[in-house]
């Protein structure tokens, strides 16, 4: 019979980098702001290369399949931007914090 040990896990603690805290409110800020940024930016692309887009998935057969690939490809572009944020807002935070 295995007994874990006073902590009542058998597993050891993870441990975090000091700015991936669940409850650090500054991270979370830090990752919904990039998330806003990335969604703006992909609405303003959409925008912008509306009909670009719409002519370029155009020759996919069925019509849904189409929507599918325009969703698709804004998703990905989404998180790409969203990607970017962090790590601009990572190398930022580090290096204002090398600079104290």
């Amino acid at each position: 019979m295995n007994t874990p040990p006073a902590g009542g896990t058998d597993r050891a603690p993870r441990k975090r980098s000091p700015g991936s805290s669940p409850s650090n409110p500054r991270a979370a800020v830090g990752h919904a702001l990039c998330a806003a940024i990335g969604f703006v930016a992909t609405v303003a692309f959409a925008v912008l290369f509306y009909s670009e887009l719409v002519a370029a998935i155009e020759g996919l057969q069925p019509e849904l399949l189409t929507t599918t690939a325009l969703v698709f490809v804004l998703v990905w572009v989404w998180a790409g931007i969203w990607t970017a944020a962090e790590a601009a807002w990572e190398w930022r935070s580090r290096r204002t914090r090398l600079e104290r």
